[in-house]
């Protein structure tokens, strides 16, 4: 059994040659190693996350994404039969592979840790494919690590011999306490109330159709422990409502969707008294995963649509190009 990280970690990035990683191990399970006795040892899950893409939890439950225990997801390291090696103690560099089941195919996937190499902290991600695939290693002692040539612990941070992190630093742990928590999926919250839920309107149907399910879809993620609500505008686009659509009535959905969880926010911040914030989708505009589609000349128009009609009469205070996470709504 394979044993993993702590919590919270240190991942640096390999220099790796071109390989073919082809030699695939025996399946086994992810085991946690933490210093928080409630949850050391405890195996990882695939959680969902967004179209087609997956996070690591615990398959115990209790989270906010998987409040219901999960089976422990079974993963494959595939290592090359030609392997670049730069420490031996560290392990050999392979793909931490997965496959997402669906009631009509399997999907492969290859685990990718989202992290900046200056500091300790990573976002899981299983992404489709391996095409985009992170080189990873287990050590000696099967600990999980990301090989690399830069000590974050140095200050500034510079560079260094090939060598594996595997466990935050309590400055850091200690400044990370309070994390602000974004909320999950909202098409499958949509789903598990039974809203008009069909392609190709997709999560789009239940604003059209049934917005007050949007709105309890939003009080559920803050009840659930949300700091921060998304607005259901990720199908507002013409790849799921068509042009024509979008063009008649995209900027009045967009609005409703703001309003929506703005309504949402404010309700549960006088209730709780906790401060909700909201952030506004902005979607791939000509369709999740298909970069060949993206029309540069035409991508700004379709955008202002979305911007201003999430932001009626305010704006953004801050806008972000990265996943869903569009601009975060003033209040």
């Amino acid at each position: 059994m394979k044993i993993t990280f702590s919590a919270l970690l240190p991942f640096l990035a390999a220099a790796h040659a071109q390989l073919f990683y082809n030699e695939t191990s025996a399946p086994f399970n992810l085991v946690l190693t933490s210093d928080n006795s409630t949850i050391n040892g405890t195996t990882l899950s695939a959680c969902h996350t967004g179209a087609a893409l997956e996070s690591l939890c615990l398959s115990q439950g209790g989270g906010v994404s998987n409040p219901n225990p999960l089976p422990a997801v079974q993963f494959n390291f595939n290592t090359s039969t030609d392997p670049f090696t730069p420490n031996a103690t560290l392990g050999t560099p392979g793909i931490l592979t997965w496959t997402l089941k669906t009631s009509s195919f399997d999907v492969p996937s290859s685990v990718y840790f989202f992290y900046d190499p200056t500091t300790d902290a990573a976002l899981p991600l299983l992404k489709p494919g391996q095409d985009d695939s992170q080189i990873l290693a287990f050590d000696d002692q099967d600990r999980l690590n990301v090989q690399g040539y830069v000590d974050y612990t140095a200050n500034p941070p510079n560079s260094t011999s090939v060598k594996a992190y595997y466990r935050c630093q309590a400055a850091l742990r200690q400044k990370m306490a309070t994390p602000l928590i974004l909320d999950g999926g909202m098409s499958r919250e949509l789903m598990r109330l039974n809203a008009p839920f069909r392609q190709p309107e997709w999560s789009a149907l239940a604003l059209i159709e049934a917005p007050h399910l949007v709105k309890q879809v939003h009080h559920d993620f803050i009840a659930a422990g949300a700091d921060i609500i998304t607005t259901n505008s990720y199908a507002l686009v013409p790849f799921h409502i068509g042009e024509e659509r979008f063009w008649k009535q995209g900027a009045e959905l967009a609005a409703l969707a703001g309003r929506l969880a703005r309504e949402a926010a404010d309700a549960e911040t006088t209730a709780i008294g906790r401060k909700i914030l909201v952030a506004g989708s902005l979607p791939p505009i000509f369709g999740s995963y298909e970069p060949q589609k993206f029309d540069e000349s035409r991508v700004q128009e379709y955008l202002a649509v979305l911007v201003v009609a999430l932001a009626p009469g305010a704006g953004c205070n801050k806008v972000y190009r990265k996943a869903s996470l569009g601009c975060i709504l003033p209040g």
